[in-house]
């Protein structure tokens, strides 16, 4: 596959409010091929969510550089498609203006925006509910919104940062079936941050693991589990050991200040 992102030694540091400097990464490397479902996860803090900004062009990187297509990837970069955990559908815009927001501030014509917007609702399973306002739909279904939004303008990359976490386990499972249908349906490239090493398995071509801050990866792991992955695939052999080896790469990587590791299985 074609390389489509690359983060090449990338670091953020910061000053908080009292004035102190914090190093949130330190020397982020990752490459991203076209295509690819690829989760960042790692303990709390380790700048996950940085790192997803930097590449969404919310900030901008102390070091490093990244590239998309080979092309400086640059602020505002509208090749992108982000989605984060807080509820950001309108409430006053019901689903269909909601999808069609991005492709009215692009200037795409009435026409275009419906047909391709009705796309998008169709795709994540919305349909029936155009007319109908966030307020009378469930956190899962205004997630699938913003999912829809996102993909409206057809990004060469969809970033999640925790899309799900908010949602009870019943959902967020459910909702991963169907981010992962998507996927397969449309092969857009996605890059997900989650707290949740099942769900990383479950979704991912490769889960890339950074460890306690400053955050850097540790590892990049390749899923070979067989899709479309259903319930059934958590009982399997394999997703257990490559649960397990995170959950210990985690642990190492928090007590003993990193380690390094490259694995399928």
């Amino acid at each position: 596959m074609v390389e489509l992102l690359k983060i090449a030694g990338v670091s953020k540091v910061y000053y908080n409010e009292a004035g102190q400097r914090v190093e949130a990464l330190r020397q982020a490397n990752l490459d991203v091929r076209d295509g690819e479902f690829i989760s960042l996860v790692g303990p709390s803090g380790c700048g996950k969510t940085t790192l997803l900004e930097i590449v969404a062009g919310l900030l901008e990187p102390t070091e490093g550089f990244l590239t998309l297509k080979g092309q400086p990837l640059k602020l505002k970069n509208h090749s992108l498609g982000v989605v984060f955990q807080e509820d950001s559908v309108f409430p006053w815009r019901n689903v269909l203006q909601n999808v069609e927001f991005g492709l009215e501030a692009k200037g795409f014509s009435s026409e275009e925006r419906r047909v391709r917007s009705l796309e998008m609702i169709e795709l994540v399973g919305l349909r029936g509910f155009e007319r109908s306002y966030p307020a009378e739909l469930s956190g899962g279904m205004r997630q699938r919104v913003a999912i829809a939004r996102a993909l409206a303008l057809n990004p060469d990359l969809l970033l999640l940062d925790e899309p799900f976490g908010a949602l009870d386990e019943q959902t967020r499972f459910l909702l991963g079936e169907e981010l992962q249908r998507i996927w397969m349906e449309t092969g857009k490239t996605i890059l997900l941050v989650t707290h949740s090493i099942n769900e990383a398995v479950f979704l991912s071509d490769r889960v890339v693991v950074l460890c306690s801050r400053p955050g850097s990866v540790i590892a990049d792991l390749s899923v070979n589990i067989p899709r479309p992955r259903s319930i059934d695939t958590l009982g399997l052999v394999d997703f257990g050991h490559l649960t397990s080896h995170i959950w210990t790469l985690l642990r190492q990587s928090t007590s003993q200040g990193g380690v390094k590791a490259h694995a399928s299985i």
